[in-house]
């Protein structure tokens, strides 16, 4: 009985017209490069300067006015959903956000990656919003 529901299920797919193929995270949709994960564990906060982040990574695609927080972003592709006139990649968002003190030294650092379905930017801001309170740049809503 359960493979027929199964069955069913993509004859459904293919007649409706699209199907989403899960694939393993490669290549590159948007932003200048992928940063991973070992060159962010690379950064000391209290010993990396606000030079080293961008001479390691370049201009962030986003900065505070005073080089206070730096985000770079890029998306890569996680999948692609199939439809009978061709198909789209779909991504997956990645954020990378940092964070320096009036010395220009690293304070903290956030790798921040949304489910397919997600919104990065919205986790990002929530990261952002968060050091800003430790700190007691925001108030309190």
């Amino acid at each position: 009985m359960y493979k027929r529901w199964v069955m069913l299920f993509f004859i459904s797919l293919t007649l409706i017209g699209c199907i989403y193929i899960p694939l393993p995270e490669h290549g590159l949709i948007s932003g200048r490069a992928m940063i991973h994960q070992k060159d962010i564990d690379a950064l000391e906060p209290g010993k990396t300067t606000l030079a080293d982040v961008l001479l390691m990574f370049g201009d962030p695609q986003e900065r505070s006015y005073n080089d206070e927080y730096f985000c770079y972003n890029w998306e890569r592709v996680k999948g692609v959903l199939g439809t009978i006139i061709g198909d789209a990649p779909l991504g997956k968002t990645h954020y990378f956000c940092t964070k320096f003190s009036q010395d220009n030294r690293l304070v903290r650092r956030a790798h921040i990656e949304a489910s397919m379905w997600g919104d990065a930017r919205k986790k990002r801001d929530e990261v952002l919003e968060s050091w800003g309170k430790e700190d007691g740049k925001f108030a309190e809503n």
